[in-house]
């Protein structure tokens, strides 16, 4: 690692160093799905200090199912961009549950069902 905190790899036996990681692929097919072909940008992108998740934190994001998009919007302006970086925990008002992932994939689903509803 840098002084900037940027990640680079070392091969030992060549004795040189670079900044893709060598247990990536280095290309790609063309024919390989959008997934395969950005799969090396987002291990990149992960890699970099202020990409980096800050371990143990948590970021509440509570919303009304009647009204995710505007609370939704509503919530995450209120945060910090360093509250981004944290693990996100959505829980919909009346609803006592445990976020597992689960939670958080059905706010999406719908929140992205609300963002692009044409009405």
């Amino acid at each position: 690692m840098t002084s900037t905190r940027r990640i680079y790899f070392g091969n030992h036996n060549t004795r040189t160093t670079t900044w893709d990681d060598p247990r990536l692929p280095s290309t790609v097919d063309a024919n390989a799905s959008q997934y395969k072909r950005n799969y090396r940008n987002i291990v990149y992108s992960r890699s970099q200090p202020a990409m980096r998740l800050i371990a143990g934190a948590k970021c509440d994001v509570r919303v009304c199912r009647q009204w995710v998009f505007e609370d939704s919007f509503a919530a995450v302006m209120r945060l910090w961009p360093e509250d981004l970086r944290k693990r996100l925990i959505v829980r919909f008002e009346s609803e006592d549950t445990l976020d597992y992932g689960d939670v958080s994939r059905k706010w999406f689903f719908i929140l992205l069902h609300e963002m692009f509803n044409p009405s």
